[in-house]
């Protein structure tokens, strides 16, 4: 059944569904084209703001949903952003390939690498101004796809990003970056296919090893299952840290990979940064999640985005969202009615029934982080700059007392040297 079919089949149950907010926000973060003082998000799901309640970056609506207890910070989440866009992409790692280069052709020379055939472009090597260069390869597998990118950044360091594809050969399911440092992050693709869709509704749990009362959604288990084989064999012994992200199904699927990688593997680190994911599961594995990641587990999700508040009844989030709420960035706790069956955000759900656009697509998140992002640098160079500022004048200041200070204890000494000799 397609996705629109099945929101209509719900609508009448969806409808009933009552959503509401409380305790709404403890940051704020402005971006371009934000109206200073309380607003109201056009679903009215969200609560009005003061002016006391305001942060400023998104550094620290990060912290401030996560009770600071996480290393992630803007740029992290903005890798993420970035890389989970990318695993959407049809054609593949063979058109990212085409996009860096396309990127680094305003800053550098670029030379193709041609494959033994002398017809079929592999990869290029790029060098900027300052000659610093940058070699990037690809390699294919037997269907002809390119499964990696290797990037020699001259400097030592290579990284590495390989993909996942379906068993059809047609999609990428997942992206596994070896930062060539002992980093890695996993992107996991979200809903593309009628496959995902199938996951998507079992929102039945299962406990496949019945610890501590700890349950998940089915489908999304199955998911993480037939993952997790492919993703490991692309992660050598030498590893520190894993950062999982994904978007929608991928954001929930990237967490119930976290908790199998953690139990496996105790010695890791783990991340993990979701955009628009749904519940995952019960308290007790939303407990679990929170103790794999300690603490580094960043929720994001957009105001009038029905996916994270799809589910009810034992389905509870992990960790409180960092909401992006139009132009407007806030960290808050969502309470949901509890209820039977799959229950959506009404008004959200209408536009998906009607056809309207919602906040929901990965394109819509990357874009609202990297505002976020450009405004959080710019207003950091600000503050430098004036804290510089002050400092010189301080410095000036000070400079001139203790100059008048020692010009005063000059006299003052001269003067009793006089005295005495007289």
């Amino acid at each position: 059944m397609g996705a629109r079919s099945y929101i209509k089949r719900k609508a009448s149950e969806i409808k009933t569904a009552a959503v509401g907010m409380k305790d709404a926000v403890v940051a704020v973060v402005r971006v371009p084209g934000e109206k200073l003082g309380d607003y109201i998000v056009n679903n009215s799901q969200l609560q009005n703001t003061t002016s006391a309640s305001r942060e400023n970056n998104l550094t620290d609506a990060i912290h401030a949903a996560t009770g600071h207890n996480t290393s992630i910070t803007t740029q992290s989440v903005e890798e993420s952003a970035k890389l989970d866009s990318v695993v959407y992409k049809l054609g593949g790692l063979e058109a990212e390939m085409k996009a860096m280069e396309m990127r680094m052709s305003g800053i550098s020379k670029i030379t193709p690498i041609m494959g033994a055939d002398g017809k079929t472009q592999v990869g290029f090597t790029a060098v900027d101004n300052n000659g610093n260069k940058t070699t990037v390869t690809s390699k294919k597998n037997d269907k002809g796809q390119v499964e990696s990118l290797t990037t020699d950044l001259g400097n030592g360091r290579v990284e590495k990003i390989s993909a996942v594809y379906s068993q059809n050969g047609k999609l990428m399911d997942a992206l596994v970056v070896d930062k060539g440092n002992g980093n890695f992050e996993v992107a996991i693709r979200g809903t593309k296919t009628g496959a995902d869709w199938d996951k998507n509704r079992r929102v039945g749990m299962t406990a496949p090893d019945a610890k501590d009362g700890a349950q998940h959604h089915s489908g999304y288990e199955v998911r993480a299952s037939e993952l997790a084989p492919a993703i490991e064999k692309l992660m050598p012994k030498e590893v520190q840290t894993v950062k999982f992200s994904g978007h929608s199904l991928g954001g929930a699927v990237a967490q119930v990979l976290a908790v199998k990688t953690k139990e496996k593997h105790p010695e890791y680190k783990i991340e993990t940064v979701t955009f628009g994911s749904p519940h995952v599961g019960n308290k007790a594995f939303a407990e679990r999640i929170q103790r794999a990641t300690d603490g580094n587990n960043v929720r994001v999700v957009t105001a009038n985005d029905p996916i994270p508040s799809s589910l009810a009844g034992d389905y509870v989030h992990a960790v409180k969202p960092v909401i992006l709420a139009g132009e407007h960035i806030f960290s808050g706790a969502t309470t949901y009615s509890t209820g039977k069956g799959l229950h959506f955000n009404t008004s959200a759900v209408d536009t998906l029934v009607n056809g309207t656009k919602t906040n929901h697509g990965m394109g819509n998140y990357r874009i609202q982080v990297q505002s976020a992002a450009v405004v959080e640098k710019a207003a950091m160079e600000s503050a430098v700059t004036k804290a510089l500022q002050t400092s010189l004048s301080s410095g000036v200041a000070l400079a001139a007392n203790s100059a008048g200070a020692a010009i005063a204890a000059g006299v003052s000494v001269a003067g009793q040297k006089v005295q005495r000799s007289i």
